[in-house]
């Protein structure tokens, strides 16, 4: 699913384009016919989010994600890692489609918590989530995964990695109709497995915590 970058940073150079963090992105208005004039709390969020990440794909060679800073290399646990990445698969997924019921499990139990169990539901069956399919994984060695996907037509390819310098953080590369867009997925030990804590695009860290969930069943200021 693809949004249209802001004209007004056409001109703009890498260095000088500014990031806004997604609490004040005005969502993108969808040029599909497919999808829903109206949007939920998720939608907007994750779309403002989107956003960001689509307009800096200009600059996206000049501003280095958490994989590409120069740190320490951190001692590798290579099933800790598969298992990581086994999360991260699922939580870009749900959050490239909107699908807050698959997002939900993936999230800490705190930001679980973060409203009721009705508002869950409620802001499940409101939220719209598009025609889609995700291949199975492809692994390369133990660690490294390779995701393509049909989202309404558009087609791209997820490619997944163990951050080199820190162990709780999965970089996803993406191939698509925006071309090429680098996340840090940072994740959080919950018992024997892994929860989603933030996401890095660039520079703009965006925390999938409370506050976030929150805004999933608040109305958005226009």
């Amino acid at each position: 699913m693809a949004f249209d970058e802001d004209p007004s940073k056409a001109a703009e150079t890498p260095d000088e384009a500014p990031l806004t963090p997604a609490s004040t992105v005005d969502p993108p208005v969808a040029s599909d016919a497919s999808l829903p004039a109206r949007r939920t709390g998720l939608m907007v969020v994750i779309a403002a989010l989107l956003l960001l990440l689509v307009a800096g794909v200009a600059g996206a060679a000049m501003l280095l994600p958490l994989s590409q800073r120069a740190a320490a290399p951190v001692k590798r646990d290579a099933a800790q890692d598969k298992a990581r990445v086994q999360v991260a698969i699922g939580v870009m997924e749900a959050l490239r489609i909107y699908d807050l019921e698959a997002v939900k499990p993936l999230l800490t139990d705190s930001a679980q918590k973060a409203i009721t169990a009705e508002q869950w539901v409620a802001a499940a069956a409101a939220s719209e989530v598009p025609s889609s399919t995700f291949s199975s994984a492809i692994w390369t060695g133990d660690t490294t995964a390779t995701v393509d996907y049909n989202i309404d037509g558009s087609t791209g390819t997820m490619m997944f990695a163990p951050n080199p310098a820190k162990a709780n953080v999965v970089t996803m590369t993406e191939s698509g109709p925006d071309g090429e867009l680098v996340y840090d997925v940072e994740l959080l030990a919950a018992g024997s497995g892994w929860r989603v804590l933030s996401l890095t695009p660039k520079a703009e860290t965006f925390f999938l915590d409370e506050e976030f969930v929150k805004s999933l069943v608040e109305t958005p200021t226009p």
